[in-house]
């Protein structure tokens, strides 16, 4: 997949765009791809079970300083249970 215009993603992501494993590079890759251009002014709304996950929260705070420094604003509101502290307290939550 060649992908010039979206080098950020690329650099930013290579293996998981190889991959497109991940949910929320995929969930980035296709905003940016799809949806950045139509507007100057974005909020996006997601329902998390797992609030604290560390990896996703800098995959969103990534893609809100891209916006930025194309001059879009990205509000991104997550809705979370924050009870669940870690790995621990998510799989009892799951396996319930």
């Amino acid at each position: 997949m060649s992908l010039p215009r979206y080098s950020f993603v690329r650099e930013t992501f290579p293996q998981r765009i190889i991959n497109y494993q991940n949910s929320e590079a995929k969930f980035i890759f296709n905003f940016i791809r799809k949806h950045l251009h139509t507007a100057d002014e974005f909020i996006i709304e997601t329902k998390n079970i797992y609030f604290t996950c560390t990896s996703c929260q800098r995959e969103l705070l990534m893609l809100q300083d891209y916006a930025t420094g194309l001059g879009k604003k990205v509000e991104i509101i997550i809705h979370g249970d924050e009870n669940i502290e870690g790995g621990i307290d998510l799989f009892k939550i799951i396996k319930k």
